[in-house]
């Protein structure tokens, strides 16, 4: 995951976010820890001032880090939520600091508020969803055969000539596709 200039790589296996600069100079490395107990998060987001959202499957629950500190403070309690274990695909942050979580087995996005109020739920149609993206104001899905949805709109098909997309991040109103062989630039205009 990339955040501006910055890289960030989770590593499950050390329990840890490293972030790196553009040149791959090492920044420095976050512990996921919560009360002592390392966590083994599968995704994480961070926000425009570099707070760390991270999902725990072994507590079901998303932790934020704290501003100008390590510490994690959980923020989403998922065991409310029925049939979202091991259901979390994508979290993004939006640029109101909303959180996006996109639940691909019950193809679901729900957006919180920046102190975890749920907002609001949308049904998906988008098969097999890989992330969940601010694209100009509005919120995107995105599957890796490039069928993407504006949040409470109909799909719609990028042109993509067989090619399965990798990964997708909005940036500076363009959607920028990674595939396995092409980095591809759309400039997708708001619709009304």
């Amino acid at each position: 995951m990339s955040n501006q200039l910055d890289i960030y790589i989770l590593d499950q296996s050390e329990s840890k976010i490293s972030r790196w600069d553009a040149q791959l100079n090492f920044i420095y490395a976050q512990p996921i820890i919560f009360e002592g107990i390392p966590l083994y998060p599968e995704v994480f987001s961070v926000d425009q001032r570099g707070r760390m959202a991270v999902y725990s499957p072994e507590t079901q629950e998303i932790y934020l880090t704290d501003p100008g500190s390590n510490r994690l403070n959980p923020f989403i309690d998922l065991n409310r939520i029925p049939n979202a274990h091991e259901c979390i695909r994508s979290l993004a942050f939006g640029n109101q600091d909303q959180l996006a979580i996109l639940f691909d087995c019950t193809k679901e996005v729900h957006l919180y508020s920046r102190s975890g109020k749920l907002e609001r739920r949308f049904s998906i149609e988008v098969d097999n969803s890989i992330t969940i993206i601010q694209l100009g104001g509005k919120w995107l899905v995105i599957n890796g055969d490039g069928q993407f949805q504006y949040l409470g709109e109909k799909p719609l098909n990028l042109p993509l000539k067989d090619l399965l997309i990798l990964d997708a991040i909005a940036d500076d109103g363009f959607l920028n596709i990674l595939t396995d062989s092409h980095l591809i630039i759309y400039d997708i205009l708001d619709q009304p």
